[in-house]
C-alpha cells in the first residue's frame, strides 16, 4: 500500500523539483523576482510537508502552466514595452519609428536630416532620460559631407565618447547605414559610399570595444518609398524588431 505521506528521501527530492520549478517561474522576466512571488514559492514548499506525491505533481504542473503562458506573454510584448530601457537616436529612419508609432515618443531622440556632427542634442536627451540601452543609427546624411570615412568615424566616436561619460553603465550599439536603392546611387554618386562607410563603422566598434549591428540584409526593393532613400512603415517595423531581438530587449 502506497504511504499518505511521502517518505524524507522522495520529499527532499521533491523539495529540490519545486525550488527549481518556483525559480525558473520567478525568472522568466529577466530575474525580476517579487516580494509576491517568493511567498508563492515559500507557500508552495511549506505545502509540500505534508501532501501526497500526487498533489505535488499538481502544483508542478500548474507551476509549469503559469510560468509558459508568463514566458508567452513576455515574448508577446509589444515593441514599446519591450524598448521601455532603450532608446533609439538618429535621422529620419530612427524619427520614422516614432512618427509611425512603432515606438514611444521617449523612446527615440532623432531629426530628419540630421548628420553625426548634429547629433549633439540627441546624446544628451539619452543621458537625461537614462536608458540602458542605446543604439546609434546615424551616417544616411554624412555620406556625402566627409572626404573619408575615417574622418566620418572619428566625429562619430566623439559623440559616443560624451555618451559612455553620461551613461556608463548604459550598452552602446552602432548600427549599420541603410543603403538607397540602386537609382539614388546612380543619381548621386556619394549615396554608394554607405559600404566603405559601414566598413569603417564596424571597425571603429571593434576598438571601441562596442557592438555593431549590421541591418543592410533587411533592406529589399519592396521597402522602399518611391524617392529610394526612406521605407514603408512594414520596413521600420521589421527593423525595430531586429535591433531587440539581437540585443536581447
Amino acid at each position: 500500500m502506497k504511504s499518505p505521506v511521502i517518505k524524507l528521501g522522495a520529499l527532499i527530492a521533491v523539495f529540490v523539483i519545486a525550488g527549481v520549478a518556483v525559480f525558473a517561474y520567478t525568472s522568466v522576466t529577466e530575474d525580476k523576482t517579487s516580494e509576491s512571488e517568493v511567498e508563492k514559492g515559500l507557500a508552495v514548499i511549506k505545502e509540500l510537508e505534508s501532501v501526497e506525491v500526487a498533489d505535488v505533481e499538481k502544483i508542478l504542473e500548474s507551476i509549469a502552466r503559469e510560468k509558459a503562458e508568463s514566458a508567452q506573454e513576455w515574448n508577446e510584448r509589444s515593441l514599446k514595452e519591450r524598448y521601455e530601457n532603450a532608446m533609439v537616436l538618429g535621422d529620419s529612419e530612427a524619427a520614422s519609428l516614432s512618427a509611425y508609432d512603432i515606438l514611444s515618443e521617449n523612446e527615440v531622440a532623432a531629426l530628419v536630416g540630421c548628420s553625426i556632427e548634429a547629433a549633439d542634442e540627441h546624446v544628451q536627451a539619452a543621458i537625461d532620460a537614462r536608458p540602458s540601452v542605446v543604439f546609434m543609427t546615424y551616417g544616411k546624411n554624412d555620406l556625402g559631407r566627409y572626404g573619408s570615412p575615417e574622418e566620418f568615424v572619428d566625429v562619430y566616436a566623439e559623440k559616443i565618447s560624451t555618451l559612455q561619460k553620461g551613461l556608463p553603465d548604459a550598452k552602446i550599439y552602432i548600427t549599420s547605414i541603410f543603403p538607397s536603392a540602386q537609382f539614388v546611387k546612380d543619381e548621386r554618386p556619394y549615396m554608394a559610399n554607405d559600404t566603405a562607410f559601414n566598413e569603417a563603422l564596424q571597425k571603429k566598434a571593434e576598438k571601441m570595444n562596442l557592438e555593431y549591428i549590421d541591418c543592410t540584409e533587411l533592406v529589399s526593393d519592396e521597402y522602399y518609398e518611391p524617392d529610394g532613400d526612406h521605407f514603408i512603415k512594414d520596413f521600420y517595423e521589421l527593423w525595430a524588431e531586429y535591433l531587440a531581438d539581437t540585443v536581447g530587449l
